[in-house]
């Protein structure tokens, strides 16, 4: 605003180098440079009408420009090209300039082999400018100290700095407006950036990037310096990095288009914030991470990766300080394909919401986010769908030795890798869906979706669906832990060892939760357990199939316990119900089983059946105290290593295996009942027979005869 004040009361001079000869350079047809030379004074509009300003004129102009006392001044080309003076190869700018005002408006500068534009402690106003195939060996092209500038309509094409940066900037302020910067090259790696700003405030509005072939960063700030992009393109570039940030500075990218860029667009060390917001990256490919943080905050909103090809997308680590974040909000990767993770942090905060992976192609084997050794891990509303990767044993998640583990929200669907990984931390797992996806790894038991282990202090799995998932070891996989899962659905989830669930060394329960149509095809339908305590309470277990325990295979646990719960329709050749190998106590209580107890149950030791009821597909009987014994006897013919314990234990009789008193009697009142049900529908047909016997026997055999044949006939007389 002073700089606009100062230029509404300046005096308008007109120069024409070439074509006028006139000494009044207020006159509009122009004046020569000898004329403006002696004319010129603080706070003049200078107007240069001259299309074409060669090297002798160029630096008489340049000398003239540079020898105004204090100047504030306004320089006005007319579309006019200015090449580079005769000067020697200096490290002084072409125009130098301190404590002062300067506008320049209108000019093409070409060829120049010095410093352009410098300047300290001074604002400047630079518009409708082409800055061009410039080479600057000594100094930057465009630097300032001190300044406050406004560059709006500028376009830096074809500059090359060898040994210096194109534009630096120090303890300034830079607003970029409509600027073009396109088809840059620098070769050394002994400068920071193409475009470097220490302890500087820098903004690119509606700007456009295109072409620049850099090693080095196309943009970077330093120093606590802050750095805004926004309304912007970026088209074929391929620095180092788009953008490095270091030393406490920020940098924020919104409302903008990448597209067949290479390489990173963020790199970020110590201390800065990083934003990306309402950005569309497309057919970008770089061999390393799109976004990598050390000891830095990086945030992505709103956010939509297409056809990318990238090692890792974000990366960060955190050694400093332990309380920085990623965050992951409304983001979404289609198409695309990835060497490693395509989040992973070390430290900190990971924090995921809206996020949507479609379609992703991976060799890794944590292929989505990988956290460690870090404080809190929170996903929520995740989409993770047609997603596979060449290694053999693969996930999608994992989050090892972090405090805090929250999955809410998450779909998980048409994969084919497994879930999660999840190791060492309180960990929830909410109204998610685990729907059609495949996890078949050849070796170890990796589980479909849920994966803990090494002392887990407590672990929540609630209101979630696993459907129609195929995988070696279930869908859930407890080790060393404790933990619930309540109102959860299983569905036609199909494992070579436990259909739904599998634990070793675990104390879990189990409330309100539907097991149907679970295949678990060496052992266990819906789970397999070993070494550990397993509750069951208000369950439904339907049609479920292994070969050993069509629900539930244990051995080895010390606790398993059913109540109020039903099982319907469940197969296997060894144990209908439950198929157990030293299990210290299995109790089952206030439970409907629709088989008998010999079916229902293959185990080796003995077990409480208080208030259970079997057989219910005719009418509910009671197991008596000898089948108990049948049933045990059978089994150690099976399982030989348990043969001594069922012998010791049978001598234990009533008071071991505690069977309702009540109930038996009632038992032998719905036998009986079942026993008359048969007699009389074996008799019935027996009296039958014997009724037509007596008739036959009767009437004879000859009039029965003669009665068929002319039965109907008029001449019937016969009356039987």
């Amino acid at each position: 605003m002073f700089l606009f004040f100062n230029f509404i009361s300046a005096r308008n001079l007109y120069v024409n180098i070439k074509e006028s000869k006139s000494k009044n350079c207020f006159e509009k047809e122009g004046c020569d440079l000898e004329a403006l030379r002696t004319t010129i004074k603080r706070g003049d509009n200078i107007f240069i009408l001259d299309k074409f300003i060669d090297k002798e004129n160029s630096q008489e102009l340049l000398e003239i420009l540079n020898q105004t006392t204090n100047k504030v001044i306004s320089i006005n080309g007319h579309d006019t090209t200015i090449v580079s003076p005769n000067y020697p190869f200096i490290e002084s700018a072409a125009i130098y300039a301190e404590d002062t005002q300067i506008h320049i408006s209108g000019f093409r500068f070409t060829d120049f082999r010095i410093p352009i534009l410098n300047a300290q402690r001074s604002v400047f106003n630079i518009s409708d400018c082409i800055f061009e195939n410039t080479d600057a060996s000594l100094s930057a092209i465009l630097a300032f100290i001190a300044c406050n500038m406004t560059i709006r309509n500028v376009k830096l094409t074809n500059l090359n700095a060898n040994t210096q940066s194109i534009f630096l900037a120090i303890n300034s302020t830079i607003s970029f407006e409509k600027s073009n910067i396109t088809s840059n090259f620098i070769e050394s790696k002994d400068i920071r950036a193409a475009l470097h700003f220490m302890t500087s405030k820098v903004s690119f509005t509606d700007s456009y990037f295109e072409g620049n072939i850099i090693e080095l960063p196309l943009i970077a700030g330093a120093s606590n310096s802050s750095i805004d992009i926004s309304q912007s393109n970026f088209y074929k570039n391929a620095p180092l990095t788009l953008i490095a940030v270091e030393s406490y500075s920020n940098c924020t990218i919104s409302d903008t288009k990448l597209k067949l860029n290479k390489n990173p667009i963020i790199s970020a060390v110590r201390g800065g914030i990083s934003i990306v917001k309402n950005v569309e990256v497309t057919e970008h490919y770089t061999p390393t991470c799109l976004y990598g943080f050390t000891d830095s905050n990086l945030s992505i909103l709103s956010t939509n990766f297409n056809n990318i090809q990238i090692t890792q997308l974000a990366t960060c680590i955190t050694q400093e300080f332990p309380d920085y974040t990623l965050k992951l909000e409304n983001v979404g990767i289609f198409d695309s394909t990835s060497v490693n993770s395509i989040f992973s942090q070390t430290g900190g905060r990971i924090i995921a919401n809206n996020l949507n992976v479609t379609k992703l192609s991976s060799d890794a084997d944590i292929v989505i986010i990988s956290h460690q050794n870090g404080i809190e891990t929170t996903m929520d509303h995740l989409t993770l769908q047609l997603i596979s990767s060449t290694i053999v044993i693969s996930t999608a998640l994992a989050s090892v030795n972090i405090t805090n583990i929250s999955l809410t929200n998450f779909d998980f669907h048409s994969n084919s890798i497994c879930g999660a990984l999840f190791e060492n931390g309180t960990i929830t797992v909410k109204n998610s869906s685990f729907v059609t996806n495949e996890c078949l790894p050849r070796g170890n038991s990796i589980p479909l979706a849920i994966l803990t282990t090494s002392a887990t202090p407590n672990v929540y799995i609630e209101n979630n669906t696993f459907k129609d998932n195929t995988a070696l070891t279930g869908a859930v996989f407890f080790a060393n832990v404790s933990g619930k899962v309540v109102n959860n659905k299983f569905y036609k989830n199909q494992a070579v060892q436990g259909g739904s669930l599998v634990g070793n060394l675990m104390n879990i329960t189990v409330e309100n939760s539907d097991f149907v149509r679970n295949t678990g095809y060496n052992e266990g339908g819906v789970a397999s357990f070993m070494n550990g305590s397993v509750s069951f309470s208000n369950c439904n277990f339907v049609g479920n199939q292994a070969t050993d325990g069509g629900v539930i295979s244990s051995k080895n646990c010390t606790n398993i316990t059913i109540t109020n719960s039903v099982v319907k329709k469940n197969s296997a050749e060894h144990g209908t119900f439950i198929h157990d190998e030293n299990s210290e106590v299995i109790w089952i209580a206030d439970t409907e089983i629709d088989d008998s107890l010999s079916e229902a149950m293959f185990i080796t030791k003995e077990y409480d059946l208080s208030r259970a009821k079997f057989n219910c597909k005719v009418r509910c009987l009671e197991p008596k105290l000898e089948d108990v014994k049948k049933l045990l006897k059978r089994d150690e013919e099976k399982v030989p290593e348990a043969t001594n314990n069922a012998k010791a234990e049978e001598g234990k009789d009533d008071e071991e295996i505690k069977i309702d008193q009540e109930n038996e009697e009632e038992e032998i009142n719905i036998k009986g009942d079942k026993n008359t049900s048969m007699v009389v529908f074996l008799i019935i047909p027996i009296i039958l027979l014997f009724l037509i016997f007596i008739i036959i026997k009767r009437v004879g055999y000859r009039n029965i005869f003669v009665f068929i044949n002319n039965f109907g006939s008029k001449d019937n007389r016969y009356i039987l």
